[in-house]
């Protein structure tokens, strides 16, 4: 049964959730959104959807009303509460914040709803197949939907299509099932705190929540005694909402920034140019990227030195050599791009452009060279070919397609690869001097700051790695 997530005074279960592939063919009218993934500490991935405002048109209006509300009402920061694998993955409903309270009490809360949308099911064109997206609700009450919507992962038409007057379908997986199918895959609530304990469904069911990094070094060890569920062990949405430009970065994020949207001050707002991506580094603090106008910008984000759902890559621990991080501070994270449309062998040039207070004067990547296959950190500097170049505020990132800093160092006309730029420390205004580095983490992970304090002095002084216990 799916039903939808309510009051934990009257402690009734919840259900719905998201993905998509659907039965009618997509039109030009319909609205077409991104969807991006984030654990707190790494973004996981894009999920792009397109709604059936013209079969669904009252469940998508709701929907929108969610996706453009202000802070604290729309489904910016809400986690995925419910993986149940072969059937749904269920969003759009919770958010954690560890400074009201524990994961399972206080600190969890539903985010407000609006009043209830009517049901608009209609199995003619709206089927629960996989890769749809339909509304959740009340069990026994067809027009309760709300706020929390899921993901169909398999051909639920026989179950969801026939109970409750059907589940409405208001959208389907355009690209991105990938990340959903990734997501299903993570271990949940009830497989990480003992079954017995009740923990995870003590006030509301959050067995099936999805945990990353979640790590038992001693199965033998009560579940009171194990590691509290953290804001980065949830998958959360970070954002959702329209990208006009197809840079990956939607366009709320992107009007938000600098010069009233416009990051790169050429008089033309960064959310109508592919070529110019606007967004938030891990400071929150906004980093425009810029490519050639004739070339394709995708920008897959910041992290924090980890990839992808698993435990990771700690870039900083895999400098060559360590010693080359002395006296930096690793304030933005590490930015993740692809260049696409490039002439095969040929050259991109990249500008980074970063807070006007700010002289970044080293470039770092990530990633294979011509001498050196296996992944490592080595610094990008300009060999009069390919690295970066600096001047003030802004950084110039020189590539060729198949050379170094070309992650894959093919001759296939993209260019990729996570980097960041690096402050001499006492410029950064991080406290990071006498020849250490240091990083910052996003405000609204700011209390993770000593765990990355923990983590330069392994790479500076011991060598070691972190075992990351997310």
């Amino acid at each position: 049964m799916i039903c939808k997530s309510v009051d934990r005074a009257k402690k009734l279960l919840k259900a719905g959730f998201l993905l998509a592939a659907f039965v009618s063919m997509p039109t030009a009218a319909n609205t077409i959104l991104l969807m991006k993934t984030d654990s707190g500490f790494t973004d996981i991935g894009f999920v792009e959807i397109e709604l059936f405002d013209t079969d669904a048109p009252e469940t998508v209006a709701n929907f929108l009303n969610y996706v453009n509300a202000l802070p604290d009402r729309n489904y910016d920061g809400t986690f995925i509460h419910r993986s149940d694998p072969g059937f749904v993955l269920q969003m759009g409903g919770f958010v954690f914040d560890p400074a009201q309270g524990d994961f399972f009490a206080e600190g969890t809360r539903h985010i407000p709803e609006d009043p209830p949308v009517i049901n608009e099911f209609d199995p003619l064109t709206m089927s629960n197949i996989r890769g749809t997206i339909a509304m959740a609700k009340l069990a026994g009450d067809p027009d309760s939907a709300t706020s929390e919507f899921f993901f169909n992962l398999a051909d639920n038409s026989e179950n969801l299509d026939n109970q409750n007057g059907g589940f409405t379908v208001f959208a389907r997986v355009i690209s991105g099932q990938d990340v959903i199918d990734a997501i299903v895959e993570e271990q949940r609530c009830s497989e990480y705190f003992s079954p017995a304990s009740n923990q995870c469904n003590e006030i509301i069911p959050f067995d099936n929540t999805p945990l990353l990094n979640m790590i038992v070094d001693d199965p033998l060890i009560p579940t009171a005694f194990r590691d509290p569920v953290a804001p980065q062990n949830l998958i959360k949405i970070l954002s959702i909402g329209i990208d006009t430009d197809d840079d990956k970065v939607i366009d709320r994020v992107e009007d938000a920034g600098p010069n009233g949207g416009d990051g790169n001050s050429d008089g033309i707002a960064d959310s109508a140019q592919g070529h110019v991506a606007s967004l938030p580094d891990i400071r929150n603090s906004y980093i425009t990227v810029e490519a050639n106008p004739l070339q394709v910008l995708r920008v897959l984000g910041f992290d924090e030195g980890t990839l992808g759902l698993d435990e990771g890559t700690d870039y900083l621990a895999q400098a060559d050599p360590l010693s080359s991080l002395n006296g930096l501070n690793f304030v933005y994270g590490f930015l993740s791009f692809d260049v696409l449309e490039v002439v095969v062998g040929g050259n991109a040039v990249i500008k980074i452009i970063v807070p006007n207070d700010e002289s970044p004067k080293k470039y770092f990547k990530f990633g294979p060279t011509p001498d050196n296959p296996v992944d490592h950190l080595y610094e990008f500097d300009f060999d009069g070919e390919t690295g970066a170049e600096f001047d003030g505020n802004v950084v110039t990132l020189h590539f060729v397609d198949g050379k170094r800093g070309d992650s894959d160092l093919l001759e296939n006309g993209v260019i990729s690869d996570p980097g960041t730029p690096a402050l001499r420390a006492a410029n950064s205004g991080t406290g990071g001097g006498g020849g250490g580095c240091s990083l910052r983490t996003r405000d609204a992970q700011a209390g993770q700051a000593g765990a990355w304090l923990l983590l330069c002095l392994f790479v500076l002084y011991t060598g070691w790695r972190r075992h990351k216990k997310y």
